[in-house]
This record gives structure tokens, sequence and C-alpha cells, in this order.
């Protein structure tokens, strides 16, 4: 097992440093970095954050800066539940159009969704 979260000095720097499974963070190089707190360090950085209407069946599109590669999308749709509902199912996917066009879809089972999806698109490259 090697050592994966420094929060203290590593080297001459202190700061925050989180490595990928199977790489030991004493040693690790920065492409084997889940997380530094070093300047130049791009993975876990928020490039956009924003809020789409998606309805089930009909994806809402957004537009993105050109990073040269598909980014990981979070999502979070706006939902309301009410109480006695059962084997209810919330499942919500991106498609890449394009580097610079991502659809947000959102499918419920048992519901008519139409709502407001928020996203946050991150600077991390999706495999």
């Amino acid at each position: 097992m090697v050592d994966r979260v420094i929060l203290g000095k590593r080297g001459g720097k202190h700061g925050l440093w989180i490595s990928k499974p199977g790489f030991d963070v004493n040693t690790a190089s920065l492409d084997q970095l889940l997380f530094t707190t070093e300047s130049g360090f791009d993975s876990l950085q928020f490039v956009q954050v924003g809020d789409v209407v998606s309805t089930v069946g009909d994806p809402g599109r957004v537009s993105i800066p050109d990073l040269g590669y598909k980014p990981f999308v979070w999502i979070v749709p706006e939902v309301t539940y009410s109480m006695g509902m059962s084997e209810t199912k919330l499942i919500t996917w991106a498609t890449y159009v394009s580097n610079t066009e991502i659809d947000i879809h959102v499918d419920i089972n048992n519901l008519n969704y139409t709502g407001v999806c928020r996203y946050a698109v991150m600077r991390l490259k999706v495999a």
C-alpha cells in the first residue's frame, strides 16, 4: 500500500497533495496526482458552472470553452420528491456533441421531469 495523501511538507513546499491510486504521493509526478495546491495544477478546477433546462427525452445543450479534451461534468437536477413514491430512479448523464458542446440528460422513471439542472464543468479529462 502506497501513501496517497500529504498535508504539510513535500520536498521544500508546504501544501496538500493527493495521488492517483497506485502512485506514492511522495514521489508522484503532476500527471500522477489527483490534486495539489501547487500553482499551475488544473485538475479539479471548475471551468464553468450554470443552469440548463432539461426534459426527459429532450436534453439541455450547453456550450463550454474548448479545453482540447472532453471534460468531466457534474450534474445536479432540481427534483422534489413526494412521500410514498417508490421505485423511483434518478439518472443524469452528459453526452459530448463536441469538445465545446455538451448535452445534459435527466431520466426519472415514474415521473415526467422538466426542470433546471445545475451543472459544473471541471478541468478533468474523461476517458
